[in-house]
């Protein structure tokens, strides 16, 4: 955990699909801020991202099913949150800017694993505004206008003991979770 290695973390999560009992693990000392709020919003964005070395954006509003009867409230969370996120990263001047992608960009692919050199082949809204996210994160650290530096990450049915049992394991990846981290 950063916060055991000398980082001062700010956790942004609207607690939509999670609960505050998932972090139970902190422990004396850990500097972990946690906030209440969406990643749609500018101005919290700046508050929090400002004088951050480092961004780790988890958020996602993960549910295919949601993302095929409710597009633009999914598209809103995926792809406008990740956008505004970047922003913030780029305003605030972070170092790093670390993003979660999904595996679902490759679509239904006929190989034995999926792995990052796959084509895209975005099969539902949720993971077309994935893709779309990962092209912004791309441009943001590919543009001569905004250096930033960032990596993808790409889950594949994550499991564990605070998953939400409402959401099917494999379209759980870290909902809706920003996390900043400061040096102390």
């Amino acid at each position: 955990m950063l916060c055991r290695h000398g980082g001062h973390v700010v956790m942004l999560d609207n607690l939509s699909l999670g609960t505050l009992e998932n972090l139970n693990w902190r422990r004396n000392g850990d500097e972990l801020e946690f906030v209440e709020g969406d990643i749609r919003g500018e101005k919290l964005l700046a508050k929090i991202i400002s004088g951050c070395d480092w961004v780790f954006h988890q958020g996602a509003l993960p549910s295919v099913p949601r993302s095929v009867a409710q597009p633009p409230e999914s598209n809103g969370h995926n792809l406008d949150g990740t956008l505004k996120v970047l922003l913030a990263a780029r305003d605030a001047q972070v170092k790093r800017f670390i993003f979660a992608s999904s595996s679902s960009i490759c679509g239904d692919v006929d190989a034995p694993l999926k792995h990052e050199g796959l084509p895209p082949n975005p099969l539902s809204p949720y993971a077309l505004q994935k893709y779309a996210a990962e092209k912004y994160a791309s441009f943001f650290t590919g543009s001569m206008v905004w250096k930033l530096f960032r990596c993808a990450t790409s889950t594949f049915s994550v499991r564990g003991r605070r998953l939400i049992r409402r959401i099917p394991a494999s379209l759980q990846n870290s909902a809706w979770r920003c996390c900043a981290a400061r040096r102390r």
